[in-house]
């Protein structure tokens, strides 16, 4: 499922929302303990479908005829997907067993902190939260996710995390070798 509207057949809307509301993990304990992306193929296609067919209903209805279930239910996809998009980058960097993979440009190494296999799923939720006007949760994120693995890619390659404050305390000779 690469893109909300890539002309797949809608499912009905009342089994969108059983979709959605049966991994709706604040009410349900197996929800919690289960992530949809450790699932079958095919129940992550049916979620993402699901998610499709609530955006769609809702860009159908009119301002005067707002269906607050389905606001509620798109509520719930989203804060799903965000949770899905967070365990889905670090559980797939985690089980990549810490490895870092490189790429050499012309002029500078690239270093691949997202194993290729997890791209589409994270892109596949990326466009559903951006379509659902859900941009800046999808990027906080994203943003924390990334920012975890290069802290941890940091420390595994022994470069120590400085403050602005440690590093104007320091002694020149003593920041020299540090650098280094």
């Amino acid at each position: 499922m690469d893109s909300p509207e890539d002309g797949v057949k809608p499912m009905p809307l009342e089994a969108a929302e059983k979709l959605i509301l049966r991994w709706d993990s604040t009410a349900s304990e197996d929800a919690r303990e289960k992530m949809i992306f450790d699932s079958d193929r095919g129940e992550i296609d049916r979620y993402l479908l699901a998610v499709d067919e609530i955006r769609r209903s809702m860009s159908r209805a009119s301002l005067s005829d707002d269906d607050p279930r389905a606001s509620s239910t798109i509520q719930i996809a989203m804060a799903r997907l965000e949770d899905e998009e967070e365990a889905e980058s670090s559980a797939r960097r985690s089980c990549s067993g810490g490895s870092i993979s490189y790429r050499s440009t012309s002029s500078i190494r690239e270093i691949d902190l997202v194993p290729p296999e997890a791209i589409s799923d994270l892109r596949s939720v990326a466009d559903r939260m951006i379509s659902s006007g859900y941009m800046r949760e999808c990027v906080q994120v994203y943003g924390s996710v990334r920012k975890s693995a290069v802290d941890a890619n940091f420390r595994r390659l022994g470069v120590e995390k400085l403050s602005i404050g440690d590093v104007q305390r320091l002694e020149w000779d003593a920041l020299e070798a540090k650098i280094r």
